[in-house]
C-alpha cells in the first residue's frame, strides 16, 4: 500500500468507522481516539498491507481497540442514576425511538450486536464480517439469524405490553 491507498482508505472509511463505532459503544469521544489509532497503526504498517486487505484489517483493528477501552473503563451504573438520567430527558419521538434501538440491541450478546451493526446499518458483506470478525461465513450467518430473531422477539414481547 502507498500513500496515494493510504489517503484513499482514509478518505473512503474513517465516515464508516466512526459511525460504527459510535452506534456500537455510544460514545463519541472514544470513537474519535479509535479511528485516529487506526489509522495511525494503517499508516505504520501500510508496507505491509495489500489494498485489498486494508479494511477489514481497520475494522478488526477498530472492534479490537474499542472493547480493550470499554472494558478498561467500563462503571456499573447504579439503577436508580439510570432511572434518573432517563426522566430528565427530553422524551421526544427521537429520543424514544434511540432508545427502543438502543434497548433491543442491549439484549444481544456483544458479537451479535457487532455483527448485526457491521451487515445491517454499516452494509458489509457476510464474507467482509467473517473476516473483520475472524469467523466461518457458516458461522456470521448463524450469528446474524440469531441477532435478527432475538430483535424480533424483542419487537414483538415490547408491542405485546403496549
Amino acid at each position: 500500500m502507498d500513500t496515494k491507498d493510504y489517503n484513499h482508505c482514509v478518505k473512503t472509511y474513517a465516515d464508516s468507522l466512526y459511525r460504527y463505532l459510535c452506534r456500537s459503544y455510544r460514545d463519541e469521544e472514544m470513537a474519535k481516539d479509535v479511528v485516529q489509532s487506526v489509522f495511525e497503526k494503517l499508516w505504520i504498517k501500510r508496507n505491509n498491507l495489500k489494498m485489498e486487505e486494508a479494511r477489514a484489517y481497520m475494522f478488526t483493528m477498530a472492534r479490537n481497540k474499542a472493547i480493550d477501552i470499554w472494558r478498561k473503563n467500563h462503571r456499573i451504573i447504579a439503577i436508580e442514576e439510570y432511572h434518573d438520567r432517563q426522566i430528565a430527558s427530553p422524551q421526544t419521538q427521537a429520543f424514544e425511538d434511540l432508545d427502543y434501538v438502543s434497548y433491543c440491541l442491549r439484549n444481544l450478546k456483544e458479537n451479535q450486536k457487532t455483527i448485526l451493526l457491521l451487515r445491517e446499518y454499516e452494509g458489509h458483506s457476510y464474507e467482509d464480517i467473517a473476516e473483520i470478525m475472524g469467523m466461518s461465513l457458516s458461522q456470521v450467518k448463524i450469528i446474524l439469524f440469531r441477532a435478527r430473531k432475538k430483535v424480533m422477539e424483542t419487537v414483538k414481547k415490547k408491542s405485546e405490553a403496549i
